[in-house]
């Protein structure tokens, strides 16, 4: 066991409680989604690097499993941490077989495969953690149109939307929009009880809420899974731009290391499994 290896066998247990901790946060402070492509980052470099068994096979596992630290205990994060565990089981599998079916050094080849695996495992993971927090949530049409991402929408949308409400923006009032005979009217239509001091936001996203909820119908408690596949996709379409960052990352820091001598490539014989 070399001092290399130890020392990134601990790196990479630091960065995974980093990343664990860094995630439910990342919509306020994107620039914690640093954290992810750091892991994924030293990840790759442990398996390109360590040979010790023990290490390459318990401390990938591992590192991924200390994020359950820092979420709700409960059956889906116990779920989510065992197909995690599995899943980068399988990344660090598929490594191996890379190194020896190759004969030469490629390194998408390498360990480009068995990042797709490990983003995979990441994304998987916190889908679960993602349908245990919402499972109980007592309005799921609310999963498919969050308040905040309709607030934020609007905003974008000031300009178009005021050719058809004169004056209109996100944080205005009903009442500085609306006359009281508007108010009334929007009142006998939707349901809505407007007295004027209620943002146009939240008075939009309750009508647009009523909207969903009368097309789903009885469909609603299929809402739960709905929202964590679509959680799902989201996280595994932004993991694509995550990958081939990571293979960058690691392109170029391999490249400074080879430089500096701190990283060696070596020719080794190798046996090789033919039929005679």
């Amino acid at each position: 066991m070399k001092t290399k290896e130890i020392i990134l066998s601990i790196l990479l247990l630091a960065i995974g409680l980093i990343a664990g901790f860094s995630w439910d946060k990342i919509l306020e402070k994107p620039y914690l989604a640093a954290a992810v492509l750091l892991y994924a980052v030293v990840f790759g470099f442990f398996l390109l690097l360590v040979k010790d068994k023990w290490l390459f096979w318990c401390v990938p596992p591992v590192s991924l499993a200390l994020g359950i630290f820092f979420f709700a205990q409960d059956q889906f994060l116990f779920y989510g941490a065992v197909a995690g565990v599995a899943m980068v089981f399988y990344a660090v599998r598929i490594k191996e077989q890379e190194e020896k079916a190759s004969l030469k050094i490629l390194l998408k080849r390498t360990v480009g495969q068995s990042l797709k695996v490990f983003f995979t495992a990441l994304v998987l993971f916190l889908a679960f953690i993602y349908f245990g927090a919402v499972r109980n949530n007592p309005d799921p049409a609310k999963l498919l149109l969050p308040e905040s991402i309709f607030t934020a929408s609007l905003k974008l949308l000031e300009g178009p939307l005021q050719g058809a409400i004169p004056g209109f923006h996100a944080d205005a009032t009903t009442g500085e929009l609306f006359s009281p005979q508007e108010r009334e009217a929007l009142t006998q239509q939707f349901g809505l009880r407007l007295t004027g001091k209620e943002k146009i936001s939240s008075a939009l996203y309750a009508i647009s809420l009523a909207r969903i909820k009368s097309y789903i119908g009885d469909y609603v408690e299929y809402i739960l899974f709905i929202a964590a596949l679509s959680y799902f996709l989201v996280l595994k379409t932004i993991s694509s731009v995550f990958y081939y960052a990571t293979l960058v990352l690691i392109f170029i820091l391999l490249k400074l290391l080879l430089s500096a001598g701190l990283v060696k490539k070596e020719l080794t014989p190798a046996e090789k499994e033919i039929y005679v």
